[in-house]
């Protein structure tokens, strides 16, 4: 008999990822400025210093594990 028909399917390109470089991001957050955005800068103040002084000295169990111990 004759010969059937297949539907080829389309190869999807591939999207280039978003990769923006250093004069991107400057010009977007003067942009985001000059529109009245706010940027606040978030840092981290520690209450208790012998509780960070433990933690650095301690490993967490995580690296623990991967360490193979």
């Amino acid at each position: 008999m004759g010969r059937t028909l297949t539907q080829k399917s389309k190869k999807r390109k591939k999207s280039k990822g978003f990769n923006p470089n250093r004069e991107y991001l400057d010009g977007a957050v003067q942009d985001y400025l000059k529109r009245g955005g706010k940027i606040t800068k978030l840092v981290e103040i520690p209450d208790d210093a012998e509780l960070i002084g433990k933690f650095k000295e301690s490993r967490p169990p995580a690296d623990d594990f991967l360490m193979g111990n």
